[in-house]
């Protein structure tokens, strides 16, 4: 079972390839994600043995880590692992996009290391490239379990010669001042990419012309530099380990004619370097060609250089790899346990085996996607279904295995920072989170067809009316909560409708003001009103301590789900077949408010009470109860032929509720009620 899409759903990545290139990767590449702070971090896997030598690399500031296949594939061919990472910000990883200070690179490098180190046994080398190389230094220096590293290039953060191509000193003594105020004033802001980083000093060989172009419309390219990103490199921190009592063999790979490093600059700090060293130059080439035989020559000296340092690969060219050792690395595509603590053993299994995970983009940042695809997945309905502000899909796979036990396809998207999707941590907004949904709606309707239902359990149900409404290939609606945004009682808890307005003006004032502020998520929303059974608070304090979970929400998040929206298909004139479930005890989202809303629904539609119960629990029983009236009205609208087949029910783990379906053709009751 795989979706063929190498991890990226967006195709824009092959256009970077040959057809033959781009099965390569996909046959031989797998993906996960480990947790760097409160940062999701994507990582590619190449895997030959959990014995064999593994090279850990990230990748440049200007590409990301699909699109330099070309240096990873030699590695695998060698008989390396490959472990590759995105930088926070950059490529499929979370965090602001090209915004996060270069500490934050150092800490993806440990969590890196480590999340190595649980997975293989055989030795371990660092490899850097163009500026992560400093980082990769900073790190991997002298650390117990690298052998050797590879840089291309080698100086210390705050050496005016490492940004040289910028000014003369007083230059960038002006630049550095900018930069750290902004840094302070407006996080969000920054320089141009381009004048950041000129793209033709890096790719300045003869076919690099048409790459640069390609580049310049990559749905993930860096845009523009952040304030808090140019400061910190252009910042003085001298490395933990001096490069005089550096003991870890280095290897400099410097090119000749590099605009932007120097190859004099190189040569001083490496003539510093203290223990094993080799320098590399490269003779006649810019800083870099983006040709495959570029990249092959380029990682020949690396992988001779790691070869010398303890890998003994024998070359393997078109060797298989150990499927059972790739099979082990199995982790649900998240390699930070911490969600295993939500689940049992049998429901762990029951995800690893069952589901698969891709990201799509949507406005230029990846959004992460779990897939959970029947054996004839274009004859089954799908539902797709979003994270809420609290959870994340991982947390919620409670309600996600009952649709695939009972014939369904499953798409889950986790909304933008949030979860395992990108963007700043807690900082999207509504207008992102709908524009989310219709990418993930347009993602499953070129795969599974149109016979897709949109099921929302929280405020995602909002933005899922709003992007699902009156879809042509969304059949059905199940939403738990049914409001405007910026109407009254939508926001319950903040006060009467005058207070919200006041809270709203002042946001939006200090938004203006400073469109990065933060504030705690707990403070900004009241865990235990949504998560309201008696034996919850043991499940929110673990979810609390999830290193994905929410722990900031950025300002702007907040302002956006004050403000007035009005949807784009009003609830008179919705003709998609909707199904609202009410908890009487709601202290986010009060029964009388969504019911007001429900009579307003202009098409078929059905009201489901929870009697007695509260926004929502956090155990199996209420999860797998709340799915059961949704999977009858979503069987209910599906196209004929399209039916939920259900021989997926044996996958289920032990005390697996019964296979849920519905009678097609007939229309359900119009009012039931559930859970007592």
């Amino acid at each position: 079972m795989t979706l063929g899409d190498a991890g990226l759903a967006d195709d824009y990545w092959h256009s970077y390839y040959t057809p033959d290139e781009v099965a390569e990767i996909e046959q031989v590449s797998t993906t996960s994600m480990f947790v760097s702070e409160d940062l999701p971090i994507h990582v590619r896997m190449y895997v030959r043995g959990a014995s064999s030598p593994t090279v850990v690399m990230a990748h440049p500031m200007l590409p990301y880590g699909i699109l330099l296949a070309r240096l990873q594939l030699p590695f695998f061919r060698a008989g390396y692992n490959v472990v590759q990472w995105d930088l926070p910000g950059w490529g499929q990883s979370g965090g602001r996009r090209a915004g996060e200070p270069f500490p934050k690179f150092m800490a993806a490098w440990e969590n890196a290391l480590a999340f190595t180190q649980e997975r293989f046994t055989g030795p371990v080398f660092a490899m850097g490239l163009a500026e992560d190389s400093v980082t990769c230094y900073y790190v991997a220096a002298n650390h117990p379990a690298i052998r050797a590293i590879s840089l291309h290039t080698l100086h210390e953060y705050g050496d005016p010669d490492g940004v040289r191509w910028q000014g003369s000193n007083p230059v960038l003594r002006l630049k550095w001042l900018g930069s750290t105020v902004g840094a302070k004033v407006r996080p969000d802001l920054g320089v141009s990419a381009h004048s950041g980083l000129p793209f033709n000093a890096i790719f300045s060989g003869p076919d690099d012309g048409p790459l640069l172009k390609l580049f310049e419309q990559d749905p993930l390219r860096v845009q523009q530099f952040s304030f808090p990103l140019a400061a910190s490199m252009m910042t003085a921190k001298a490395p933990p380990v001096r490069f005089e009592d550096c003991r870890t063999p280095v290897q400099v790979i410097a090119s000749a004619k590099s605009q932007l490093w120097p190859y004099e600059m190189n040569r001083r700090y490496f003539d510093r370097v203290g223990g094993p060293k080799e320098l590399v130059r490269l003779e006649g080439v810019d800083q870099w060609v983006y040709t495959r035989e570029f990249h092959e020559l380029y990682a020949s000296h690396v992988i001779r250089w790691f070869d010398a340092n303890g890998a003994h690969a024998p070359s393997s060219n078109g060797a298989t790899p150990d499927r059972d050792t790739a099979a082990a690395l199995r982790d649900g595509g998240l390699g930070h346990p911490h969600w295993r603590r939500y689940y049992t053993p049998a429901e762990v299994e029951e995800v690893v085996e069952n589901t698969q995970t891709t990201m799509l983009i949507s406005g230029g940042c990846p959004v992460h996607v779990r897939v959970w695809e029947q054996e004839r997945p274009r004859e089954a309905m799908t539902v797709v279904i979003g994270s809420s502000i609290l959870s994340y899909g991982l947390h919620l796979v409670r309600i996600q295995a009952p649709f695939f036990r009972a014939g369904f396809n499953v798409v889950q998207f986790d909304f933008p920072g949030l979860g395992q999707s990108g963007g700043p941590r807690g900082g999207g907004t509504v207008g992102e989170f709908i524009r989310a949904w219709r990418d993930a709606l347009a993602f499953a309707q070129l795969r599974y067809g149109d016979s897709l239902c949109v099921m929302g359990v929280g405020e995602d149900g909002v933005t899922g009316y709003y992007a699902g409404a009156n879809q042509p290939h969304v059949r059905a609606i199940s939403v738990h909560n049914l409001f405007e945004y910026g109407e009254p009682d939508a926001v319950q808890g903040q006060g009467p409708y005058w207070m919200v307005r006041a809270k709203a003006a002042g946001l939006a004032a200090a938004v203006a003001a400073a469109p990065a502020a933060t504030m705690q998520g707990t403070d900004a929303v009241h865990w235990d009103w949504v998560f309201g059974a008696t034996d919850d608070q043991e499940q929110i304090e673990l979810l609390q301590a999830d290193p994905l979970s929410l722990s900031k929400v950025e300002l702007r998040m907040l302002r956006s789900i004050l403000e007035r929206r009005r949807p784009a298909v009003a609830f008179e004139d919705c003709r998609t077949p909707v199904q609202v479930i009410v908890s009487e005890r709601n202290k986010v989202c009060p029964e009388q408010l969504v019911l007001r809303n429900y009579a307003r629904l202009g098409g078929e539609k059905e009201v489901v009470r929870l009697a007695g119960k509260p926004q929502w629990e956090l155990n199996r029983e209420f999860q797998e109860a709340y799915c059961a009236p949704v999977m009858r009205w979503f069987s209910a609208h599906g196209e004929p032929g399209l039916a939920p087949v259900g021989d997926a029910a044996s996958k289920a783990p032990a005390q697996a509720p019964a296979k849920v379906t519905g009678k097609r053709g007939q229309p359900p009751p119009q009012e039931s009620s559930v859970i007592r």
